[in-house]
């Protein structure tokens, strides 16, 4: 399945100084990830489509995992990068890969 995917590496993201999850903004095509000013509530967009509402009753559209474990909801997801070994942003639809949830990637 071909897929538009930024695979950033430990080297990568020492070189570029990334230090927490928005800094990734900086370094991935078509991702923007802001904090609201609600503390680590971020709003992602990949492409246009976004995280959206982070209600409990709310599914995100865009899916996020962390060491393979999918986090539900962006609430905490603003957090800082270290001893990261890799990062990779998968763009556009996702859903053959990682469920219902991952319409943005």
């Amino acid at each position: 399945v071909p897929i538009a995917v930024t695979a950033l590496n430990a080297q990568t993201l020492n070189m570029f100084r990334v230090t927490n999850t928005e800094d990734l903004s900086n370094l991935a095509p078509n991702l923007n990830i802001q904090n609201q000013g609600r503390g680590t509530i971020p709003q992602i967009n990949i492409r246009g489509v976004s995280s959206g509402v982070s209600a409990a009753e709310v599914d995100p559209k865009i899916a996020t995992y962390l060491d393979g474990v999918y986090i539900g909801r962006t609430i905490g997801s603003i957090f800082d990068m270290a001893d990261i070994e890799r990062v990779e942003v998968l763009r556009g639809p996702q859903g053959t890969l990682f469920g219902r949830n991952a319409t943005g990637g």
